[in-house]
């Protein structure tokens, strides 16, 4: 996913109104955007029809041989994008001043990210960590870090770490449809990731200079069709959808949104969410809203969602949904996905849950029932979010003290107090394993 320019690019499109042009072949002595732009591939395009003209940023899609209409900037229809009318219209790259101008604009715009720092404010985008380990075929859990899948009860999927995965990545986040089922109007199914308040809190959401953003991500599925992206507050009152389309099955895709953020409802700026950005596999009738428009509910889709995935026939083989390559950052130009070091995606991911954290301790019970004796701290290696919950208690004791039982106290952001209580007197060694979860 590049911006990327050449001389000499102009097509025919007979395109009407305001969907995305189809490309239908070089006008003569020019070439063809396909012939130097791969898939999710972005340029400034220029589009004219007599009077009817149209300058902006698209985004090639080389399954379908079209131009994504991604961000338009100055038009015949008031600067927005023009309804064209019948008849061949010319397609061809804008390296005007004026669209000089504009790259200036966004690359000053990626210095304020900053490009220089983590620009991407997703974390573990790229589905590599998976401290859990887990696969998830219940209502809702973490395949991989950070990244939570929610259904309700209707349906029947596997959520797991996958390393099917596109050109530049090795892994993504894999879903699995199980028996089909049609959604009923209270009925969802999404992916999603909550961001921290703290990280959002400069793109002013929520005011009149609320930042103008881009989520970009890859998409891969068994079932062609309509999908939804979403972005919601923590309150689940304000939120705003618009669809991405599958165009190819089997096929990795990019895909592209950009959207200026709220500038009214109540965003939360601490620990708490600040934004929560997903995708939906399927949303009912109480969860559509319209299309790029900022509402006051919780939606997760528009009406025209296809939700076909997990209601899919015939069943066998399963449909599968596969994601990777997500992320959201300051400004209207999708940026190549930002690269970090395994160490640093599994430190961020730690704020939010840390897995396997080791300890030991030993002590001498004078009866049964002790826990006294039988203390350990083990600590995070990074300030949590939030006071932990100790999870999966990975315990064994040694010695002739029999346990009675495990527990903690006093959680704070830093670990707990891990105690042992005694099935009788005497003295024992014991070590183990707990999780740290401080997610959204």
């Amino acid at each position: 996913m590049s911006l990327v320019f050449a001389n000499l690019v102009q097509e025919s499109s007979t395109t009407q109104g305001v969907t995305d042009f189809e490309l239908a072949g070089a006008i003569t002595d020019y070439r063809a955007f396909g012939s130097f732009m791969s898939d999710g591939d972005q340029t400034y395009y220029v589009a004219r029809l007599d009077d009817e003209w149209e300058e902006g940023l698209g985004t090639y899609v080389s399954s379908t041989d079209t131009l994504q209409r991604t961000t338009v900037f100055r038009s015949s229809n008031s600067n927005n994008k023009v309804s064209f009318s019948s008849g061949t219209k010319t397609i061809g790259i804008n390296v005007g001043l004026e669209t000089l101008n504009a790259l200036y604009r966004r690359l000053d715009g990626l210095n304020t990210g900053p490009l220089a720092g983590r620009r991407n404010m997703i974390i573990n985008g790229a589905m590599v960590v998976n401290q859990r380990g887990s696969t998830v075929t219940g209502d809702s859990g973490f395949p991989v870090d950070r990244f939570e899948v929610e259904k309700t009860a209707t349906f029947d999927w596997t959520c797991e770490q996958s390393t099917e995965s596109p050109a530049g990545f090795t892994h993504s986040l894999k879903v699995t449809a199980g028996t089909p089922a049609a959604a009923g109007a209270s009925d969802y199914a999404i992916i999603r990731q909550r961001i921290e308040g703290l990280n959002t809190a400069w793109l002013q959401v929520g005011a009149s200079g609320a930042a103008t953003v881009t989520a970009s991500v890859r998409v891969r599925s068994s079932v062609t069709g309509t999908y939804g992206v979403f972005l919601t507050n923590d309150d689940g009152n304000r939120s705003y959808v618009t669809d991405i389309t599958i165009n190819s099955a089997d096929t990795w895709e990019a895909k592209t949104v950009t959207l200026t953020l709220d500038t009214t409802g109540t965003w939360k700026t601490d620990t708490s969410t600040g934004i929560e950005v997903g995708i939906a596999l399927m949303a009912g009738s109480n969860f559509q809203g319209t299309d790029a428009t900022w509402e006051g509910a919780q939606d997760y889709a528009t009406s025209s969602i296809s939700n076909a995935i997990l209601n899919y026939s015939p069943a066998s083989p399963a449909p599968t949904f596969y994601t990777t390559g997500w992320q959201f950052e300051y400004g209207s130009y999708a940026t190549d996905f930002e690269r970090v070091t395994y160490a640093s995606d599994l430190m961020a991911c730690h704020r939010y849950f840390q897995g396997g954290i080791p300890f030991a301790s030993s002590g001498y019970a004078d009866a049964a029932g002790q826990t006294a004796p039988f203390y350990a701290i083990p600590q995070s290696t990074v300030e949590m979010r939030d006071a932990v919950v100790v999870e999966n208690q990975d315990i064994d004791a040694f010695g002739n003290i029999t346990p009675a039982s495990f527990g903690y106290f006093t959680p704070t952001t830093k670990g707990a107090v891990i105690y042992l209580q005694s099935g009788n007197a005497g003295r024992t060694y014991w070590r183990g394993r707990v999780d740290y979860n401080a997610e959204l």
